[in-house]
């Protein structure tokens, strides 16, 4: 099943195990370690003019992280006018990770391409159902019910757009930029959306 998915989408799609490869029935006493979960968003300042961030997931539980690494650390994000953003292995999750903080390096109008849905009967229950795999279930319902009520109203096979959003969206950045003189983005064959 791996092998197919890689001809739709590499990196994208995946199918993970969730069991553990080894069970070791022997009773062995260790003290607990404490693991950095491995996508968290990392900060390292490489030089007074360098900063390194890297964002392994761009899933919405790690918003408040993102946002948390982002807002803690505005005075060498200021002070350091160039940056690397490391996105490697990155296999893609919410825009809203990182929505908003597009304007601390975007400087003029930006043009935004919203998603649409295709309408399906499968699609419809799917979109009603995921917020039930979600922890911040309310959130998730607030996000998706626009999105269910236009395809409620659509017709089967029509794209639509969840209700009240245009299809391309203008954006100015506001004055809360700060302004990088460089900005290098790595990239992997492995990012995802």
């Amino acid at each position: 099943m791996a092998g197919y998915l890689r001809q739709w989408r590499p990196g994208h799609l995946a199918i993970m195990s969730l069991l553990n490869a080894t069970h070791d029935n022997a009773a062995v006493t260790q003290e607990p370690t404490i693991q950095r979960d491995p996508y968290s968003p990392q900060f390292t300042s490489l030089s007074k003019l360098t900063l390194l961030m890297t964002l392994p997931s761009f899933s919405w539980q790690y918003q408040a992280p993102i946002e948390a690494l982002l807002n803690n650390n505005r005075a060498s994000f200021d002070s350091h006018p160039d940056w690397i953003i490391d996105v490697r292995n990155n296999g893609g999750g919410s825009d809203s990770s990182y929505q908003q903080r597009l304007a601390w390096v975007l400087h003029n109008q930006t043009i935004r391409q919203n998603a649409e849905f295709l309408v399906t009967k499968d699609n419809i229950k799917a979109q009603m159902d995921i917020c039930s795999t979600q922890e911040d279930n309310l959130a998730c319902e607030q996000f998706i019910a626009p999105v269910v009520r236009a395809m409620q109203q659509g017709k089967s096979g029509d794209y639509v757009l969840p209700q009240g959003q245009p299809a391309l969206q203008y954006d100015q950045s506001d004055a809360d930029n700060i302004a990088p003189q460089q900005v290098a983005v790595l990239i992997d064959s492995y990012c995802g959306s």
